[in-house]
């Protein structure tokens, strides 16, 4: 049986209360089925903190760190960490 992030949902929101539903769910898109996120995520997913605090306001700054945490513990290792990474998740077919 295929692990999806998706299924770990309650569990993990539950263990991350400052990430909203939405944010989890498109992280949960990218990992489970492959598609592509938007620029906060992206810019987190590919390594590029710069870019990732440049997407957010300040009253969720706070969001960043959960979410690193997060994929740290929860995110198939391959799927981040550069952007050729994630440029070759989203290619592959499983």
């Amino acid at each position: 049986m295929k692990y999806t992030l998706a299924e770990n949902k309650k569990k993990i929101l539950q263990a991350f209360p400052t990430i909203k539903e939405h944010q989890f769910d498109e992280l949960a898109r990218y990992v489970d089925d492959r598609l592509t996120t938007g620029g906060f995520l992206r810019a987190i997913l590919e390594n590029r903190l710069f870019d990732a605090v440049a997407c957010i306001d300040k009253t969720e700054s706070h969001v960043l760190f959960d979410m690193v945490v997060l994929i740290y513990s929860y995110v198939p290792s391959g799927c981040y960490g550069s952007r050729e990474a994630v440029f070759h998740w989203l290619k592959r077919t499983e």
